[in-house]
């Protein structure tokens, strides 16, 4: 570890008592991007670089803000106005993968994205030049690469010391536990809890946009709105839970036969499924919905302890929309809904489209 000491016996003249963090960042502060923390994570933050910085940046504390440094849980880097790194504390160590004597005397950006590089390197030649006037910035969202090439994503903070021989801490928070449950959290909340297909909400959100796209590029977009038939008989045959558990088994059956990951199939509501088609003409999606239909025939739930006479079967209608047919994706959906009521009148169990040049 690498910290600027004075001279004992001079420690009264020459100790660089630091101003409180927060006057400084009050007065100046860079404009930074994302912020992702809490407002009481931000606030944790914000106050372990104040209790760090508060620290007279000599020999006399050196021993203390080592302990410090190396018990907190955030990763921390201190460097000189040239970036060049001087101390790096276990957790630092430990989420860039490097040792600590490797890391010594190395520009801290090398551990930067290409990306958030040469923003961080400007940043420290404006300091240099004005070094008694060092910011607060951040916290920011950035990417860092490891010892082993791997990336992780971080909020980072800057702190600068102003002193004799001017240092800046940099706090790293690990985002990746962050962004995995962020990322859970929105799945869950497009996601239908029983089947696990996208829920009603998502569906929207996607043929809205999926509408827009193939508008755009010109491309055909055909969606299925499918109905499990008399699905309150096998309820009341077989109870609730098997009724459960035969909507899984359809919801799996559909989404086994999209020709890609690009369509979307969804819980639509109660007994009723939905699946979107882009790039998928009048014949693709018939031919999608004919595969669905068979196999949703040849389920049985024999597993589950029902006889083989226990079967299903699902009523479809098709809308197609090409060549601009429709005006709206509400007027495509409107399209495929009407379709699945003849089916469904017609004698269950087939699959409708929807006329081509619809007057909708």
């Amino acid at each position: 570890m690498m910290i600027d000491q004075s001279d004992n016996n001079n420690t009264d003249k020459k100790r660089a008592k630091v101003t409180n963090l927060r006057l400084i960042s009050a007065k100046k502060r860079v404009p930074t991007r994302k912020l992702t923390l809490s407002e009481e994570e931000f606030e944790r933050k914000r106050e372990l670089l104040a209790d760090i910085t508060s620290t007279s940046w000599d020999a006399s504390s050196s021993d203390v803000l080592r302990v410090v440094l190396n018990h907190v849980s955030e990763a921390i880097l201190t460097m000189d106005l040239e970036g060049r790194i001087e101390m790096a504390n276990p957790a630092a160590t430990s989420l860039l993968g490097e040792r600590a004597e490797d890391m010594l005397g190395r520009p801290w950006w090398n551990f930067l994205s290409r990306a958030n590089r040469e923003e961080f390197r400007a940043m420290f030649r404006d300091w240099r030049n004005n070094p008694s006037d060092l910011p607060y910035h951040g916290p920011q969202e950035a990417l860092l690469v490891r010892q082993d090439g791997s990336f992780v994503e971080v909020d980072l903070s800057l702190s600068g010391i102003p002193g004799v021989d001017p240092k800046v801490i940099v706090v790293l928070h690990d985002l990746t536990v962050h962004k995995a449950e962020n990322r859970e959290l929105r799945r869950l909340a497009r996601s239908d809890a029983l089947t696990g297909l996208a829920n009603r909400r998502a569906f929207d959100e996607v043929l809205h946009r999926t509408w827009k796209d193939c508008n755009h590029t010109e491309m055909p977009l055909s969606v299925i709105m499918l109905d499990v038939d008399y699905f309150k008989r096998f309820n009341d045959e077989h109870g609730h839970l098997q009724g459960d558990y035969c909507l899984t088994k359809i919801a799996a059956t559909i989404n086994a036969q999209l020709p890609s990951n690009r369509c979307l199939a969804a819980r639509y509501g109660g007994e009723e499924f939905a699946v979107i088609l882009p790039g998928c003409n009048e014949r693709v999606a018939q031919s999608v919905a004919d595969d669905i239909r068979r196999a949703v025939q040849q389920l049985d739930f024999v597993d589950q302890g029902l006889s083989k006479s226990a079967k299903v079967s699902v009523s479809q209608g098709i809308a197609s929309h090409q060549s601009r047919q429709f005006r709206t994706c509400t007027a495509l959906l409107s399209a495929a809904d009407t379709a699945l009521y003849h089916a469904k009148s017609s004698g269950r169990n087939k699959v409708v489209m929807c006329p081509s040049r619809p007057d909708v």
